[in-house]
């Protein structure tokens, strides 16, 4: 199956989203736009997971996430991967109002913890943002996005859940596996 470990956005952080996103005035003929109740934040894909190893994932999720306090965030900016005519994605950034810088430090322990039960390591850098929509070819066309004009939402990150991803042909579906409190004892 297909995992990756997020932070569910709350309900009103996603509907925030959803409305910037439509103000963008995206083509859907060249970017599939992602469904408001797909919107979170991923910490780490892991990709195809033989089901017999998924409490190990279970296990990292757990100890990545215990001692954790609540992260404030903040939604706010807008880029694409990569930047300009060539952009794949589009996504509004996520910012770590933490003095710990608490998102970094949460996806290193994870990054730890995974590799630790014997997963391939993740090649690239923690960057925090939501995925607002998707081109649908290799080459977008061109892509321009309004400059920043103050935040788009905020909120309190308290769990990290790991999710079952399914793709389907009218978009994915995510589905969470096990769920990790903030602040929790791990067993």
């Amino acid at each position: 199956m297909r995992l990756f470990f997020a932070i569910e956005l709350p309900a009103e952080v996603r509907a925030a989203l959803a409305r910037v996103r439509e103000t963008l005035a995206l083509d859907p003929r060249t970017f599939r736009a992602a469904g408001e109740d797909t919107l979170h934040l991923t910490v780490r894909f892991v990709g195809e997971v033989d089901d017999a190893r998924v409490p190990l994932l279970v296990t990292a999720g757990e100890r990545a996430a215990a001692g954790v306090p609540p992260v404030p965030c903040e939604v706010a900016g807008l880029g694409s991967f990569p930047h300009g005519s060539r952009a794949r994605v589009v996504w509004a950034g996520i910012a770590d109002r933490s003095e710990a810088h608490e998102l970094e430090r949460l996806a290193r322990r994870l990054e730890d913890e995974i590799r630790g039960a014997g997963f391939p390591a993740e090649e690239r850098p923690f960057a925090p943002h939501v995925t607002l929509a998707r081109a649908r070819e290799r080459r977008s066309g061109g892509l321009r996005l309004p400059a920043p004009s103050g935040p788009i939402a905020s909120f309190a990150a308290r769990e990290l859940t790991l999710f079952r991803s399914r793709l389907g042909a009218g978009g994915a579906r995510h589905d969470a596996l096990a769920t990790f409190p903030f602040l929790a004892v791990p067993r």
